[in-house]
Order: C-alpha cells, then sequence, then structure tokens
C-alpha cells in the first residue's frame, strides 16, 4: 500500500537523520487526503520526525469533520501548537510592497484595504494580493500602488483559492 510504502520510506531516512516535514494549507485537504496525512502523522510518531500542519483556525470553526480530524490527530500524535499573531498593518504594507514588482509604495487606502480584508493574516493577504493582481486591480499611479477596481475585489475565499490552485495544478 502507498502508505505503508511512504512510512517506510521515512523510517530509512529517519534512521540516518532526523526530518522535518511541513505540509500547509492542510484545510485544502479533501477526506482521502486528510485520511492518509492522519495515517503518516501516527505511522511516524515514535521516529525523530517532525511533522509541521499549518492550516486556518477558522477552518476548525467552519468544518466540523475538519475539526474532528484535528481533535483525533491531536488525540494520537505528540502535538504542539502555535497561534500566530496577525500582522501589523505595518507588516501587512511591507509584505505587500515586497510581493509587487516593481517595488514601489503602496497607496494608504490600498494597504488600509488589504489588511481589513485579510484581517491581518499573511495567508490570506498573499490569496488578496494574488487575486486583485490576476484580476488586474492592482496599478501604479505616479510610482504608488492603487487599487484601480473595486469592482474586481472579490473575496478570495479560502475553497476559492483551493480550487484556483488545483486547478494551476493541471
Amino acid at each position: 500500500c502507498l502508505l505503508e510504502a511512504g512510512a517506510r520510506i521515512l523510517r530509512r531516512a529517519a534512521a540516518v537523520q532526523p526530518l522535518f516535514l511541513a505540509v500547509e494549507d492542510v484545510q485544502c485537504s479533501d477526506e482521502l487526503e486528510l485520511d492518509l496525512l492522519g495515517r503518516l502523522a501516527r505511522a511516524v510518531k515514535d521516529l525523530p520526525v517532525a511533522l509541521a500542519l499549518s492550516y486556518r483556525p477558522e477552518a476548525a470553526r467552519e468544518s466540523k469533520s475538519f475539526a474532528r480530524w484535528v481533535s483525533d490527530l491531536e488525540a494520537d500524535v505528540p502535538v504542539v501548537s502555535l497561534t500566530l499573531g496577525s500582522l501589523t498593518d505595518g507588516e501587512a504594507k511591507a509584505l505587500v510592497e515586497q510581493m509587487l514588482h516593481p517595488k514601489d509604495a503602496v497607496a494608504p487606502e490600498l494597504a488600509a484595504f488589504l489588511s481589513e480584508r485579510s484581517e491581518g493574516n499573511p495567508s490570506s493577504l498573499t490569496r488578496w494580493v494574488r487575486s486583485l493582481w490576476e484580476r488586474e486591480a492592482l496599478h501604479r499611479e505616479d510610482g504608488v500602488w492603487i487599487l484601480a477596481h473595486r469592482a474586481h475585489a472579490g473575496d478570495p475565499s479560502s475553497s476559492a483559492a483551493c480550487q484556483d490552485r488545483l486547478e494551476r495544478l493541471d
């Protein structure tokens, strides 16, 4: 089975040196992927393997099945939870300025719009910037990035963002 083969590979690699595995945006996973990930975490729990899983906390509040999966995993394997704080408005503005090319200033109105919509969540902020860029709603005016079309500033929700990522894999 695929899971057993993966666990064997991890056991061999962990025998040579400790491993660190990271899986981001676990909330985008379907039931089969969550089951596989949970089984893998349980299979390596006694090995020198650190498995870092990131997910949006609101996903556990919004989905009972995802919340149950998180709870079941925490009951079976050693878990250390870290809740990261929100970005300040200044940090959000700096992140946006680093994402856009050329790296010009971001208009205060655009920074406030993005900070409010993303609620200071770096992943959400990144999705917002990417979504606005793809919709050609970001423009430079006199060396400053502005939001050109509020009509195109639709919410890049988690499910829409996940679907978009999946479509790009094809």
